[in-house]
């Protein structure tokens, strides 16, 4: 059984991104915002592939884990993207370090590279080019005070096609064969490219994890009949889904009237009334109190 040699890419080249006549297609990232594919660049290369002389990969689906401020990334190591017809260009004569890459985006922050390189490198680790092995990749968060926001990733796996099996086996004596080199090699190569690049790099996995605060949203009813009262209910930041409904005792009034009115709303949140109802939506990162 053949192996594909993959490392996790060392964190410090993010600057080396470029941005290019189209972005790569990254299926799930925001549209908008600070977190685009626009923003991370690349390109999906040449889209008229013959598999037989391919240097693609894949990786699988990302599934993350939520910590204390920290998260855990799983997926399915890199593989070849055609199986037989292209692992032959991968491995054996032929073989190559497969760089299994992993980018991050804060959507909320307003300073720094939107994508910030994440993964490090690790040279034991392997790709079986069939069923290739699980993939764990924990985010601490480095340098990143405090983890409040919803962060956005990227996974990739990237190649040089100037690597070899003479280059992986002098990579600790010649600088030039390095794993980092390599990689800044096979980098580069992604984050200039062009539609009309053969592509060394596989379809990017998206995921995201949300550590935006849960917030008390505190809502004041008053009535003709009194005091009023105050219902609070917890909701995520990232999300709010949320409906009041009023009541009156028909024995005190046959067809009442319903008037809403909201004040303070956080931004980023809508009400709509509606009869007796009255529906918060949206979402939010700063509490308020309306």
């Amino acid at each position: 059984m053949s192996l594909l040699r993959s490392v996790l890419a060392v964190s410090v080249l993010a600057s080396s991104m470029q941005m290019t006549e189209a972005a790569v297609t990254a299926a799930g990232l925001p549209t908008t915002g600070r977190c685009t594919a626009a923003n991370f660049g690349g390109s999906d290369g040449l889209a008229a592939v013959i598999p037989s002389a391919s240097l693609k990969t894949q990786l699988g689906a990302i599934t993350v884990t939520k910590g204390t401020n920290t998260a855990t990334l799983s997926f399915t190591g890199a593989q070849s993207l055609f199986g037989s017809d292209n692992i032959g260009n991968l491995t054996g004569a032929n073989e190559k370090r497969v760089f299994e890459t992993i980018w991050r985006c804060d959507e909320n922050s307003v300073s720094g590279s939107a994508w910030t390189t994440i993964s490090t490198l690790d040279g034991s680790l392997r790709a079986v080019a069939s069923g290739a092995a699980t993939r764990s990749f924990v985010d601490s968060f480095t340098g990143v005070t405090p983890v409040n926001s919803k962060y956005w990733y990227i996974a990739m796996a990237l190649v040089a096609s100037s690597d070899s099996p003479a280059a992986i086996g002098a990579k600790d004596l010649v600088p030039s064969f390095s794993d980092a080199a390599t990689f800044t090699t096979a980098q580069n190569t992604f984050f200039s490219s062009t539609t009309d690049t053969s592509p060394t790099w596989s379809d990017p996995r998206v995921a995201s994890v949300s550590f935006l605060p849960v917030q008390n949203l505190a809502i004041s009813s008053s009535n003709g009949f009194g005091a009023g009262t105050t219902v609070t209910a917890a909701m995520g930041g990232a999300s709010v889904g949320y409906t009041l409904t009023a009541t009156i005792d028909a024995t005190l009034v046959s067809s009442p009237t319903y008037v809403w009115t909201s004040s303070n709303l956080p931004t980023g949140l809508t009400a709509t009334a509606n009869a007796n109802q009255l529906t918060v939506s949206g979402s939010f990162t700063t509490p308020g109190v309306f």
